[in-house]
């Protein structure tokens, strides 16, 4: 494993724990926020992707980036059931519970057996790479669950900042 790896690995745990502290914590649900993470994670997975074996994947390289992909987004989707969404100061907000947590867990045991099963087939440079894109789909999944449940249930997003200094919702807050 050369120092890259490693750097690679430490900073994609950071941003793991991250997520998941944000995950534990009621906040509002703006639109930009739904997407714009999972689309950066999905760009920089992309961008790895493409250096791996020149972009010329192998069928088997494919095949295991296809089912790490639809697992993520499939876990994904089924945790934002369990996220708590509701309504707070006329917007809709959102809260991970318990379930949504253990689910993590299971994401990331299911990806860690996936990165072995890909290790064993030879893939293991594809598996590695797509590390950033399947935490985006999967966070992307989630996302768009917990925006249709809201939506469902007739609870309009909260505004997204409309300048850097303004973090609140309401009416009197920029």
């Amino acid at each position: 494993m050369n120092v890259s790896a490693v750097l690679n690995a430490v900073l994609v745990l950071a941003l793991v724990a991250w997520v998941l502290y944000r995950q534990t914590i009621a906040r509002p649900v703006r639109i930009r926020s739904l997407w714009l993470l999972p689309a950066i994670l999905i760009v920089i997975g992309v961008a790895a992707i493409s250096h791996v074996d020149n972009g010329n994947l192998s069928a088997t390289a494919t095949l295991y980036l296809v089912i790490d992909l639809v697992t993520s987004l499939v876990v994904g989707a089924i945790r934002g059931c369990f996220v708590r969404v509701y309504e707070r100061d006329g917007v809709m907000w959102r809260r991970g519970t318990a379930v949504t947590m253990a689910l993590w867990i299971v994401s990331i045991g299911i990806r860690v057996v996936i990165a072995i099963v890909a290790g064993n087939a030879g893939v293991a440079n594809v598996s590695n790479a797509a590390l950033e894109i399947t935490l985006g789909v999967s966070l992307l999944g989630q996302n768009g669950v917990v925006a249709l449940r809201g939506s469902r249930m007739g609870i309009p997003f909260a505004p997204d900042y409309s300048s850097r200094g303004s973090r609140g919702i309401g009416p009197n807050s920029g």
